[in-house]
């Protein structure tokens, strides 16, 4: 009877002993997986490894590379329900830490980059990994400078790995943002009423040092800009001054005050704007401006008009985003305008070969308490309402290129028309860490300077700018 009790209990571990060996041979064909650039067929190796019967410390290894397998395939929420399991059969610090670098980076591909920052800052210090994800939500953030603790102490990135070429790149545009720099711009409107808008402008933005429960750059700008219309012309000059401030580890802060000239009027323009990044899937902003009316016609009569407007951002789902705006605007004529903006935005999902898709619905309503004709775009009612596509791609790490384009209606004191859109932007990296921003477009819906019937728009806008010192990211290091 005590033989074939022992002989049970031996057949009972071999058969536990070939459950875990077959759950290592899973767990060792992921990580081949892996290195052979097959997520997919990692995937399934190591779900095969977490189902079957695992040790502690072999369950964290298969719930660690199942995780980090849905990260390659972009499957952000199933890993990080994978890193999370694997943040439970953790054997320490060391393992934890490891896989919590991974939720953040998933994290931060759902754009809920505040609780990538808290996830990983408690241990960043010193881990090139961890620092990565770090940096990569403060920049998202606005909170750019308090990455510089982090970035300053690590030995020069590793350009033979993947996170070492990474980290290269986030430092680049810590530096870039906390360097001085200047920057240039043109941009050119034309409409189908004959308007011209040229505008050269320059400026230059010298951050203050880093750190602290506040950070603020200095910007100073002027601009010069041609307005011509049929039988008349106009030069515009301006000059700001403003800062932009980073108020505790949510908030932001921007003034802007400057005087504007043209053919003897001299008049104040600026702005306030201010925004509350509640949490990662909700903020609220206000701001104030005052700007005059950039037509001939207005400009002659020396009219300005002052926005005032509140609004939210909500984000219900990973791909969804909600945002609801309420304006007011006062003229200097006399004239107060009420109106409202909402935007649904459907996120892009990532594609095939770099790119992205994703879409909008948007509307717009205001109403004039004075309405008139021939010195600005002024009815009485307006409503307008478009669907739109958005498209990204990622020709390289360094450039990118977004395409919007929509349809749509509007609707002019009860006489309704068709709209549409299309816009290209080109963001990239120049040489000596320069920024380029190339802006091209197309539309026919009303803005202050025309619509109604008939009424199209074109403009573009070129920037570039480039650092003038060596930033902060980096410590001397030998």
């Amino acid at each position: 009877m005590k033989a074939a009790g022992l002989l049970l209990g031996l057949c009972f571990a071999a058969t536990g002993w070939a459950a875990d060996s077959s759950g290592v041979l899973h767990i060792r064909a992921g990580r081949a997986a892996l290195a052979a650039s097959n997520p997919a067929l990692a995937r399934t190796e190591f779900q095969a490894a977490v189902d079957g019967s695992l040790a502690d410390e072999d369950r964290f290894a298969a719930w660690l590379g199942l995780g980090r397998a849905e990260l390659w395939l972009g499957h952000y929420r199933a890993a990080l329900q994978a890193l999370g399991e694997a943040r439970r059969f953790a054997a320490g610090s060391e393992d934890r830490h490891v896989a919590e670098t991974a939720g953040a980076r998933a994290l931060n591909a759902l754009e809920h980059h505040g609780e990538a920052y808290a996830l990983v800052a408690p241990f960043a210090a010193g881990d090139p990994a961890a620092t990565l994800e770090l940096a990569r939500a403060a920049i998202a953030l606005g909170r750019t400078d308090e990455a510089v603790r982090y970035t300053s102490v690590l030995p020069a990135p590793d350009a033979a790995t993947r996170t070492g070429i990474d980290l290269e790149r986030a430092e680049s545009q810590i530096d870039y943002e906390l360097s001085s720099r200047a920057a240039a711009g043109y941009s050119l409107m034309h409409d189908s009423d004959d308007l011209t808008v040229s505008t050269y402008g320059l400026s230059a933005l010298l951050p203050r040092a880093p750190g602290g429960a506040t950070f603020g750059t200095w910007r100073v700008s002027a601009a010069l800009s041609d307005v011509s219309a049929p039988g008349q012309s106009d030069h515009l000059t301006e000059a700001n001054v403003g800062d932009r401030l980073r108020i505790g580890a949510m908030q932001h802060l921007e003034l802007q005050a400057g005087v504007g000239r043209v053919a003897g009027w001299d008049f104040f323009e600026g702005s306030v704007q201010w925004d509350d990044r509640l949490n990662d899937t909700a903020s609220v902003f206000a701001s104030a401006e005052r700007l005059p009316i950039v037509t001939p016609a207005a400009l002659a009569s020396s009219l300005l008009y002052s926005t005032f407007s509140l609004g939210a951002s909500l984000r219900p789902a990973d791909h969804g985003m909600v945002v609801p705006v309420y304006f007011h605007q006062s003229f200097s004529d006399g004239n107060q305008r009420d109106g409202g903006r909402l935007k649904l935005v459907l996120t892009p999902f990532e594609l095939p070969a770099s790119s992205a898709l994703g879409a909008d619905v948007e509307a717009r309503v205001y109403r004039s308490t004075q309405p008139s004709a021939g010195t600005y775009f002024n009815p009485a009612r307006y409503h307008q309402e478009q669907l739109g596509l958005i498209g990204v791609h990622q020709f390289n790490p360094d450039w990118r290129m977004r395409i919007t384009a929509g349809i749509g209606s509007e609707t002019v004191d009860g006489s309704s028309g068709r709209t549409w859109s299309a816009l290209l932007t080109l963001t990239g990296r120049l040489a000596g860490n320069g920024r380029l921003e190339l802006r091209v477009g197309r539309d026919s819906f009303a803005s202050l300077v025309g619509g109604g019937s008939g009424y199209w728009s074109n403009g573009g806008s070129l920037t570039v700018s480039w650092p003038l010192d060596a930033g902060y990211s980096r410590a001397p290091r030998e």
